[in-house]
């Protein structure tokens, strides 16, 4: 846990997200037969359903009968890498005013 609360963790994360995911992070995503889109992270599945977890914290549970598509990106972060975005200096900026060292 220590290496998930240092700079080093958290420059990782806004430079190369998928690299500080949880060993057990799978992002999926559900198209129902109506054709609505769902991006979540899966928090459980089995033979019949699968369960998801929304960004404001929900629990939703769909029958995978009742789906048009089920893609499961391993290894994806829902967050974009920030690396050619933000500056060298930029990157040391935020990760001080989180209260890190800068390097």
């Amino acid at each position: 846990m220590a290496s998930r609360r240092s700079a080093a963790h958290l420059r990782a994360a806004v430079l190369d997200p998928a690299s500080t995911l949880p060993e057990d992070f799978l992002q999926v995503r559900a198209v129902t037969k109506d054709g609505q889109n769902h991006h979540r992270r899966a928090v459980n599945e089995d033979v019949f359903t699968i369960q998801v977890r929304d960004l404001s914290g929900g629990i939703h549970s769909f029958q995978k009968d009742g789906l048009k598509e089920l893609m499961r990106d391993t290894g994806k972060s829902p967050m974009p890498s920030f690396r050619g975005t933000l500056s060298a200096s930029e990157v040391d900026d935020l990760v001080r005013l989180s209260g890190f060292a800068a390097r």
